[in-house]
């Protein structure tokens, strides 16, 4: 059996390459091409069956106008593919009398209900086409017989006998002009309307004519005027689109998934009779409620979205593919996935075809495989960063760098105590510097190796009362007399690993106070729901930050005012970044030169118990 063949006119090269290997899966011959101009050369050398056009292309001539002269020329039925466009374009896409639009993205099933749908209206266009050919060929002959009138002319008497017929007549009956004159007209006479007459031809043959009588003169003597059209292939083709839709029909019931035609007022005109066992109505009982059976059962908060979308599917020829609830007639609720992309016009009114699915199970499962894969991506995340940075540290702080530095301590403490009476002031703050550069070297060496076991080392998450935390940091911070640190609202309770969030609040309360300017510091902690996340805010009036370095304080060694002037090894602040980040929160900092800064992280909502009524209203869900 040979293949139905298709050309592919798109010029995104991953979507029509996905699309011609579906196609193919599906059966199909595919050729694909990239733009309207190849498409025309290729046709001219071999002929496809169908055509599949995206209506937006690059090049010479776009798809709208590559459809239209395929269609004119060389006469073969074109589907478009497409997402929304502007109204311009699809008015004059419409022009064209395309056999059906895809609307991109689109389900391999919908791509094929479109194709085959196509291919039958071409297949019965084509046959239509042959048989008005026929019909214009046969009624040829006639145009010089009774001015050219292609219907059966009859003269009949009043006695009902037959004194002319034309040649038009002669055909259709079947019988010689001599064998008919003289005969009697053996049709009811009914003047002035029109009737479908059986006709009986020469040799036993059937047809179909509708007949008129009028009152006329004949050879001045009253008579009757009788035409007869012949519509015997005029009711050969109504048949034969009857057995077509027939047909489509039964393909579409044969589909597992619930099939439906609809206008575009919501009415259902067809629905495949499985609909009972998803919905639990039957198709009479929908076709005799139309709208309100099923638009009246959405769920409350999904059938605003549903009736928007069916709307952009009529009016901008949207794609309609949506997930929603609804209530079966056992009122069970149920999650349906509803799409259609194919319409099309009849008699002035524009219906849709399209298919829905119960997903109701899928749904369940989906819910349950994204938290887990949130879980595992969240994981995987955790390992990659402590993997590269522990590389990192075990490059830069090995074991090797220590031992030189605490060979340089235990020689300047020894120089300062056995030299002591040599040791001019100068020399003893030599010794003294070169004494806190050692220290100040081992502190980092020990930041360094604290930064690299964040995310690496595991302790089992607790819930953990912030407001406890935070007032354990504060006593290990000791703030001098001048600076206050002040909590403005009750903190929540998170599920975290303690250590961790702890390190976070000790780096940001000791850096407001050790760059703390102001005679009277004053520090404030606060905390707001935000997007699903807890946002903390630090907030001090000290030195404050440029701009330009709001960034920078961030970045692993790098600090802002002069070791010299201010102690510190440029970690504290990376390393409440890095955990903040694999908490899957962010950390920033606002700040004016001289008033003060805020520095700011959040940390995502999560699921925990209560520990108090009084913290019930501030805990994550």
């Amino acid at each position: 059996m040979t293949k139905t063949r298709i050309l592919l006119v798109d010029d995104e090269p991953d979507f029509s390459k996905l699309t011609a290997l579906e196609l193919k899966n599906l059966g199909y011959d595919v050729v694909t091409v990239v733009d309207g101009q190849e498409a025309l050369d290729l046709i001219r050398d071999n002929k496809p069956d169908l055509v599949l056009m995206d209506i937006v292309l690059n090049g010479q001539i776009d798809g709208v106008e590559a459809a239209e002269e395929i269609r004119s020329r060389f006469n073969i039925p074109v589907v478009y593919l497409t997402g929304y466009t502007d109204d311009k374009t699809l008015a004059r896409a419409k022009i064209t009398e395309p056999f059906g639009y895809v609307v991109k993205p689109f389900e391999c099933r919908e791509l094929r209900i479109a194709i085959e749908i196509a291919l039958y209206k071409a297949d019965t266009e084509s046959k239509l086409k042959t048989l008005t050919e026929k019909l214009r060929a046969s009624t040829a002959s006639f145009h010089n017989i009774v001015e050219k009138n292609a219907d059966g002319i009859v003269v009949v008497d009043r006695n009902r006998i037959v004194r002319f017929v034309n040649h038009a007549a002669e055909v259709i009956f079947g019988h010689k002009v001599e064998e008919l004159l003289g005969e009697t007209f053996s049709f009811p006479i009914v003047t002035s309307e029109m009737m479908e007459v059986n006709i009986i031809r020469k040799g036993g043959e059937n047809g179909v004519g509708d007949m008129r009588i009028v009152d006329i003169q004949w050879e001045s003597k009253p008579a009757y005027l009788v035409s007869i059209r012949d519509i015997t292939e005029h009711k050969k083709m109504e048949e034969a689109l009857r057995k077509s839709e027939r047909k489509y029909r039964s393909l579409v019931e044969s589909i597992p998934d619930v099939t439906w035609t609809t206008d575009c007022e919501g009415n259902t005109t067809f629905i495949s009779p499985n609909v009972e066992k998803v919905y639990g109505y039957n198709p009479e009982e929908i076709y005799k409620a139309g709208y309100s059976l099923w638009f009246g059962r959405i769920h409350p908060d999904d059938v605003e979205k549903v009736k928007e979308a069916y709307r952009e599917l009529f009016e901008k020829l949207t794609r309609f593919d949506i997930e929603y609830r609804i209530k079966r007639k056992d009122g069970q609720w149920i999650w349906l996935h509803n799409r259609s992309t194919v319409i099309y016009e009849k008699d002035g009114v524009l219906y849709a075809d399209g298919v829905f699915s119960d997903v109701t199970e899928r749904k369940k499962v989906g819910e349950a495989l994204e938290n887990l894969n949130a879980e595992l991506k969240t994981t995987i995340k955790k390992l990659a960063l402590a993997n590269r940075e522990l590389q990192d540290f075990v490059r830069a702080a090995s074991h090797d760098l220590k031992t030189p530095l605490g060979g340089i301590k235990k020689l300047a403490e020894w120089i300062s105590t056995d030299y002591a009476d040599k040791l001019n002031d100068g020399g003893r703050d030599l010794i003294n510097s070169l004494l806190g550069r050692v220290d100040r070297m081992y502190n980092l060496i020990g930041g360094i190796l604290q930064y690299s076991k964040i995310g690496s080392v595991k302790e089992l998450q607790s819930r953990v009362d912030i407001n406890k935390l935070v007032q354990e940091v504060i006593d290990m911070v000791a703030p001098p007399e001048n600076v206050t640190i002040t909590v403005e609202n009750q903190l929540p309770l998170v599920k975290c690993e303690k250590t961790h969030i702890t390190e976070v609040f000790q780096n940001l309360l000791s850096n407001a106070v050790k760059f703390m300017d102001k005679p009277q510091g004053k520090v404030r902690i606060g905390c707001v729901e935000e997007n699903g996340f807890w946002r903390f805010s630090i907030a001090d009036n000290g030195l404050g930050i440029e701009e330009r370095y709001f960034e920078r304080v961030f970045e692993l060694f790098k600090t802002v005012q002069p070791r010299d002037k201010f102690e510190g090894t440029g970690i504290g602040l990376a390393m409440a970044k890095k955990i903040v980040q694999l908490y899957g929160g962010q950390i920033w900092v606002e700040s004016q030169l001289g008033k003060g800064s805020t520095f700011f992280f959040t940390l995502p909502k999560q699921k925990v118990g209560v520990i108090s009524a009084k913290l019930e209203a501030n805990i994550a869900y």
